[in-house]
């Protein structure tokens, strides 16, 4: 039966009702999620500190109401030089299942999805960071909106990670979000078009 009736067979779920409803995996499958944060960062690597403009591209399929296949890009934005990493991921992940990293040093992720909202949380040596993807229902289909989050040890001022340019040990002391943008596209044809993009800001031009 279609998502758009009553189970009670009470008729057809209007616009307004269906909008409020909460947003499950479920409702995703079939679906492309793109999201970009820009952050402003104050990185430290022995004793000395910089500060760089940190871009965090996403691309999320909803594979099944279980998995997902989330492919990652950074671009990182120095006064001097801009550096685009390779992409990362591209692997289906289970929701809600901690898997271990080894990179950046190390650490552990974990995807998960509750009320309308799917949170990537990674830990590092030190420290860990959250990208909130926020998925609403509209009109067409589906709106989100994306922040990310960085937290602290108990008396460690710092998050303790290797450069992904180098390897070498890197300390972010401080990010600010300046900008994000997010979108989710249908990847049938029979499914919602694509929601408008919420908070976009134009992407930074490299330094030269």
């Amino acid at each position: 039966m279609s998502r758009w009736l009553l189970t009670l067979g009470l008729g057809v779920l209007s616009a307004s009702a269906w909008a409020q409803q909460p947003v499950t995996p479920a409702d995703l499958v079939g679906t492309v999620t793109k999201a970009s944060t820009i952050e402003d960062r104050v990185m430290r690597r022995d004793s000395r500190e910089w500060q760089e403009k940190y871009q965090s591209d996403w691309l999320i399929e909803f594979v099944s109401k279980e998995t997902i296949r989330p492919t990652f890009v950074a671009t990182i934005y120095h006064p001097a030089v801009t550096n685009k990493l390779p992409p990362a991921g591209g692997g289906l992940v289970t929701l809600g299942r901690v898997r271990e990293l080894s990179d950046r040093g190390g650490g552990q992720a974990l995807w998960a999805f509750d009320a309308g909202v799917l949170n990537n949380t990674r830990t590092f040596t030190a420290g860990a960071v959250k990208y909130t993807f926020a998925i609403t229902r509209n009109g067409a289909g589906f709106d989100c909106t994306v922040t990310v989050l960085w937290g602290r040890e108990v008396s460690v001022p710092y998050i303790s990670m290797r450069s992904a340019i180098d390897g070498v040990w890197v300390q972010l002391v401080s990010a600010k979000q300046s900008s994000s943008s997010c979108q989710i596209a249908a990847t049938d044809a029979k499914r919602a078009a694509p929601a408008a993009v919420k908070g976009a800001e134009p992407t930074p031009k490299a330094h030269n």
